[in-house]
């Protein structure tokens, strides 16, 4: 399978035969990060924008919604099981929202990192975001250097680990 991305469009297609077949094209507002997993493609789009699609039902989005975080998406990845996905932003936030709402699958967002000294905090981006495809944690490096393990289902910090000294 393979993709083809420009700012406003895109072409999916599979390589099932010796010609490319067309699989699905579409179109969408201003896009800023795209994450395809095997089964569904996720488009953060301007203005906190947040569109999923189903591979099998392209060009139809299986939802189209704001994002539960204030400021400008950097970064975005699925859960390991589908069902939602993880975003984080230039604020120092990370959210993780489901594709379909349950009572125990409710969106939420964190603060991480950040610094703090006597009189200041300091907010870093969330840069990147790397999923543990069979227990469901995740990381997220930040512009401060520090990479932090979260457990999504607890809803808490596992880990943290410091920036590297030279």
């Amino acid at each position: 399978m393979g993709f083809k991305v420009n700012r406003t469009k895109a072409i999916i297609w599979t390589n099932t035969t010796i010609q490319s077949l067309c699989y699905g094209c579409f179109h969408w507002f201003v896009s800023y990060l795209i994450f395809l997993s095997s089964r569904k493609l996720i488009v953060a789009c301007d203005n906190r924008q947040i569109s999923c699609y189903d591979l099998h039902s392209l060009p139809t989005a299986l939802f189209t919604r704001d994002s539960i975080l204030k400021y400008s998406i950097r970064c975005i990845h699925f859960l390991s099981d589908n069902n939602g996905y993880i975003v984080g932003s230039i604020e120092g936030r990370v959210g993780v929202e489901y594709i379909t709402e349950t009572e125990t699958c409710k969106p939420f967002s964190f603060r991480c990192h950040r610094k703090t000294d006597t009189y200041n905090e300091f907010v870093y981006p969330v840069n990147a975001i790397a999923v543990h495809p069979q227990y469901g944690t995740f990381a997220t490096g930040g512009a401060d250097g520090t990479v932090c393990i979260w457990d999504s289902v607890a809803k808490k910090r596992l880990a943290i680990f410091s920036k590297y000294e030279y």
